[in-house]
């Protein structure tokens, strides 16, 4: 089954410190997207198609996968840099394979955190 992600820019301002890119996934029960935090150096790898270790942040509403604008309280803005999808998932492995839209395919490795 094929699951949806985005990769997104959450914008603080320029040279702010939580400037940050946001890996979402829609979960396996389509009923929340499942977060993973990217700085610049783990975006720069996933793109280039190196495993990349990532560890999950909180879980987010299904309306942040494809949003662009400005989110509430002051916390910035967010804009949608890539859309995609995960094509293989193996069975109780870290591993996921993730297609972007012009078909070539990148690895996570999905680091749970302790």
């Amino acid at each position: 089954m094929k699951r949806p992600l985005t990769i997104s820019l959450h914008f603080y301002g320029a040279q702010h410190p939580d400037n940050h890119f946001d890996l979402f996934i829609v979960s396996h029960d389509n009923l929340y997207l499942e977060h993973y935090p990217l700085s610049k150096t783990d975006l720069r790898q996933l793109l280039s198609g190196k495993p990349v270790a990532i560890t999950p942040g909180h879980s987010h509403r299904l309306k942040y996968l494809n949003y662009s604008g400005l989110v509430g309280d002051n916390r910035g803005r967010v804009r949608v840099l890539l859309q995609s999808c995960i094509i293989s998932e193996h069975p109780f492995s870290t591993q996921k394979i993730i297609c972007h839209r012009d078909s070539v395919c990148y690895t996570t490795l999905n680091v749970q955190a302790d």
